[in-house]
């Protein structure tokens, strides 16, 4: 019964996907402009990676309109990128075929790397299943260097370490974390920083009393596990902590400063209107890795432009230790 209704809702999120392409192709919705490229060819910086989070879309909504244009952006710029990320949050209701609407777009993509995080949103119904089908479809965007076969994993791109975390019970908003995680977290990023190279951990929800919380959502952060992570990335030089969740736009909680030798970022929603801050929808960061620092530069992928130019302050720079 379980796999009927799972042909039928893969049946039904096709033809919707087909649907909206029409709509795209008779100049219903504005796609994203080109004259705002990442840098390529010479000017690409070592690696640079799409990062995205809280598509959260609903199958022909405003949402899903805005995450197929910032689809288009990258695909525009593919040539440029390394990987893209979507750090959680998929779609708002966590079905199955509204999701397979999301893996569907990224599948699309011409990109080499597609990293996905799960999110609050994506499993916190019927977490057996939805995290059996994330599991499924990490796999079948390859991911991970290796079978996954966990809510969290590890994969390389251009020699470079990410690390995804996620949730292995099911939460309404928080996450919870096995000693089993945190150990493989641990080992990961020792490995992955002992050359001097930048490592990378991905996390749907960010640390405890960072990036404006609890003032901004009381209950916004990773949860019980918090502080053991915190632990953790603060032994190693040069990771950065790459969050959503808190649907914050650019401003003054995107970079957050207060935990001593650790970078924390957080990506502004993709799919909705961001709140508190910049408020536009199709916000996300390109990120650029070079030898001696890494560059965080805000973007409208919807729109396919820069906000640095016009917000300083949206963009950042970080020296490498």
């Amino acid at each position: 019964m379980l796999s009927l209704i799972q042909t039928i809702s893969t049946f039904f999120s096709k033809l919707i996907a087909l649907f909206t392409s029409l709509l795209l192709s008779m100049g219903v919705f504005t796609p994203p402009r080109t004259e705002s490229p990442l840098p390529s060819g010479a000017e690409k910086p070592i690696l640079q990676v799409a990062l995205l989070a809280d598509s959260q879309i609903w199958a022909n909504s405003d949402r899903h309109w805005t995450f197929m244009a910032a689809c288009e952006d990258i695909e525009n710029n593919t040539d440029a990128l390394d990987a893209v990320v979507l750090a959680g949050d998929l779609t708002e209701s966590g079905d199955d075929p509204t999701n397979q609407i999301v893996i569907d777009l990224l599948a699309g993509l011409s990109v080499d790397k597609k990293l996905i995080a799960s999110g609050n949103h994506d499993v916190r119904l019927n977490y057996t299943h939805t995290m059996a089908r994330f599991i499924a479809d990490a796999n079948a965007l390859g991911s991970g260097d290796a079978v996954i076969d966990k809510p969290y994993y590890r994969t390389t791109v251009g020699g470079y370490t990410f690390v995804v975390l996620g949730s292995e019970k099911q939460r309404l908003e928080r996450a919870y974390l096995s000693d089993e995680q945190l150990d493989f977290l641990d080992a990961a990023l020792a490995d992955g920083t002992k050359d001097g190279k930048p490592a990378f951990v991905i996390c749907h929800q960010p640390l405890s009393n960072t990036h404006g919380l609890p003032e901004i959502w009381r209950t916004g952060d990773l949860g019980e596990q918090s502080a053991q992570i915190k632990d953790i990335i603060q032994k190693y030089d040069n990771v950065f902590f790459l969050s959503g969740h808190t649907h914050s736009g650019f401003g003054e909680y995107t970079y957050d400063d207060s935990v001593p030798g650790v970078n924390l970022v957080n990506i502004p929603p993709v799919g909705k209107p961001a709140s508190r801050c910049y408020e536009p929808a199709g916000q996300g960061i390109v990120m650029q890795v070079y030898e001696d620092r890494v560059v965080f530069k805000a973007r409208n992928f919807a729109e396919g432009v820069w906000l640095g130019g016009d917000f300083p302050d949206f963009d950042r720079a970080y020296a490498l230790v």
